[in-house]
């Protein structure tokens, strides 16, 4: 078992904390907006990587000054100056629904930043013949079956529980805030650039 540990940095003034993990080629994991924790998934990659999970601004541990984020962009620039501050050279990056909205459009901008992308369920993306379901507007139980998870599974078990512990309508708002004006953002427009 890979210890983490946690630890907090300041951007531009403002406290990110973070989960870092494992050694080996940097990995950047920019989370979902409902479990922004170390997940097994995070454990599993440290065996071969060294991880860092920080934590977006606005959510648990990085509460601190979200009303100055005003687009997508902003976000972006915050991850860029993360990376720099944390010495993270070319790392991997990896992004789950949310942090995969946020991944991609890193990876849209400013590709030669990251030697690799890897999206999982990310949000904005759409694929002809594959609806995917507004996971802001879902309870814990529906965003697990929205995501196909087997619930007897120890993870889908935790993503439940965590889930519920948070309100939906506080990630709907910042999800919201970044020009999600339905349950997706723009990104379909520019799918091409992957």
């Amino acid at each position: 078992m890979t210890l983490c540990t946690e630890e907090t940095v300041y951007i531009r003034g403002r406290k990110v904390k973070f989960y870092r993990g494992g050694a080996g080629p940097q990995l950047l994991f920019l989370h979902h907006a409902f479990c922004p924790v170390w997940l097994p998934i995070h454990e599993t990659l440290a065996a071969q990587f060294e991880v860092v999970v920080p934590i977006h601004p606005g959510f648990a541990g990085s509460e601190e000054s979200f009303d100055e984020f005003e687009e997508m962009e902003d976000l972006v620039f915050h991850y860029l100056d993360l990376r720099l501050a944390l010495d993270l050279d070319r790392p991997v990056v990896v992004g789950a629904s949310f942090g995969g909205w946020i991944t991609a459009e890193w990876a849209m901008r400013y590709g030669a930043t990251l030697s690799q992308l890897i999206l999982i369920d990310a949000l904005g993306l759409r694929v002809d013949g594959a609806p995917a379901a507004d996971v802001f507007s879902l309870d814990g139980a529906a965003h697990v079956r929205a995501l196909r998870l087997s619930i007897s599974r120890q993870s889908a078990i935790e993503l439940l529980s965590l889930s519920n512990q948070n309100s939906n309508a506080d990630y709907l708002g910042r999800a919201r805030r970044f020009g999600c004006a339905g349950p997706w953002p723009c990104l379909s427009r520019r799918n091409h650039r992957f």
